[in-house]
């Protein structure tokens, strides 16, 4: 679909067209043939003009929401990379009763690019409808980070063991949310901002 840069530029180019051929028809009926000419030149250039200057401004705008989106992209693709590489922790460390196991990444995720995109407000430039999937993964990104904590200090008291088997469990359930997640909002980052290659590429 064409940004709005886009058609803004052709309609500008729709109506100075219309109005120079109106005004050369028009100028063929008047005495002052110079005139008219000279009228007619400054049309077409403001033609060219207004529509160079809204496509380069457009352009700026999708090459800045690209370099922004390609960091999220690859700051997800690490999160999914985490959860893929070390998500089999052990209830058993934390001494539940039942001994189950929980299956769930061990390592905090990472979220400095989004916190800094948020902090400068430039997540703004990432299109309107893919903000809220992100901020939703980095919302559960933030949510495993805080349970894990959680449960290593609880690991570590005495008395923590049932407790911190209850943040496991919460954390399986965010892990498996992430999992889904992730996959969708970097296939819809990637085909809207033609990210290629890369890191967190695996095609």
């Amino acid at each position: 679909m064409p940004s709005k840069g886009t058609i803004g530029a052709a309609a500008v180019v729709a109506i100075l067209a219309a109005a120079a051929t109106a005004h050369y028809w028009e100028s063929l009926w008047c005495r002052d043939c110079l005139d008219g000419l000279a009228s007619l030149v400054t049309i077409f250039a403001l033609g060219v003009a207004a529509p160079w200057y809204l496509l380069r401004m457009d352009a700026g705008r999708r090459g800045k929401a690209a370099a922004i989106s390609t960091g999220l992209y690859m700051e997800i693709a690490n999160a999914r990379d985490r959860l893929d590489e070390g998500r089999h922790g052990d209830q058993r460390a934390a001494g539940p009763a039942d001994g189950t196991r929980a299956c769930f990444a061990g390592r905090m995720l990472g979220h400095c690019v989004y916190d800094s995109l948020i902090r400068s407000g430039r997540i703004f430039e990432v299109r309107a409808e893919l903000q809220q999937p992100v901020q939703s993964v980095f919302r559960l990104i933030k949510d495993h980070n805080y349970t894990l904590e959680r449960a290593w200090g609880l690991g570590r008291a005495s008395d923590g063991g049932s407790a911190a088997a209850v943040h496991y469990r919460r954390l399986c359930r965010i892990d498996s949310d992430l999992q889904r997640r992730i996959p969708a909002i970097m296939d819809a980052l990637k085909k809207e901002y033609r990210i290629t290659g890369g890191k967190g590429s695996r095609t």
